[in-house]
């Protein structure tokens, strides 16, 4: 099952934007993510370069960015909802 249409970029390039949101509401670097998560502080570098992460990895930064409490004052955005909603699609097709 591919959950990427021509109104939804690819899940990666999706994770990588949310990324970026969640690291400036909580003004920190995107890399302190990686180490949150994962314990890899390159992981959404290597990402935009044209990386791979897993669908376990996947799946990991899915569930943290669709926490409230990872986000400043638990506002969780929709991008980040529907990412994780597209990600446990994908991962249990």
């Amino acid at each position: 099952m591919d959950m990427e249409t021509p109104t939804q970029p690819p899940l990666i390039a999706r994770l990588c934007s949310i990324s970026s949101d969640w690291a400036e509401a909580n003004d920190v670097k995107v890399s302190r993510l990686g180490r949150v998560v994962i314990n890899d502080g390159a992981a959404i570098q290597r990402l935009e370069e044209g990386g791979d992460l897993g669908t376990v990895n996947l799946g990991r930064f899915a569930k943290f960015l669709s926490d409230p409490k990872n986000w400043p004052g638990g506002r969780v955005p929709k991008s980040a909802k529907v990412f994780d909603r597209d990600v446990r699609r994908e991962v249990s097709a």
